[in-house]
């Protein structure tokens, strides 16, 4: 298995887990191969075959290999669900529920994004030095 596969069933399992946390979530159900393809486009590449019935053939063998926690519902075009056994997940759902908040939000956007962009935060303004038309600039983010 190549680190593109791997991350590939990674990104899979973790959308898996993601439709069980969030079992109301439209978007999360009935997670066919088609559908967990479209959610995490990009993944699985496939010139041949369709993508969907890659995901299926990756599922299927990730099946195999986790019987009681990876199942999945139909012949030819199945739904995989992930069964979260013995596990008691309304205390994690509650501990991290006031997490998610617009400001701290906006925050680390606002630093995902200065990163990306090279900015260097100052006192008064944020700001970084670029080369524009032959001469040097500083450029002032807000």
């Amino acid at each position: 298995m190549t680190n593109a596969d791997f991350l590939a069933d990674d990104r899979f399992v973790k959308t898996l887990l993601l439709a069980a946390l969030a079992p109301d979530v439209p978007a999360l159900r009935r997670l066919t191969g088609a559908r967990l393809a479209a959610l995490n486009h990009g993944s699985v590449h496939s010139r041949t075959v369709p993508v969907g019935e890659k995901v299926v053939e990756r599922m299927k063998v990730l099946q195999g290999e986790f019987p009681t926690e990876l199942r999945s519902e139909g012949g030819r075009d199945p739904v995989f669900s992930l069964h979260l056994s013995d596990l008691d997940i309304e205390p994690l759902l509650k501990r991290v529920e006031g997490e998610d908040k617009e400001g701290p939000r906006r925050v680390w956007v606002r630093e995902q994004l200065w990163k990306l962009l090279d900015v260097t935060e100052g006192e008064f303004f944020d700001k970084r030095e670029i080369v524009w038309r032959g001469t040097k600039r500083t450029v002032e983010f807000v």
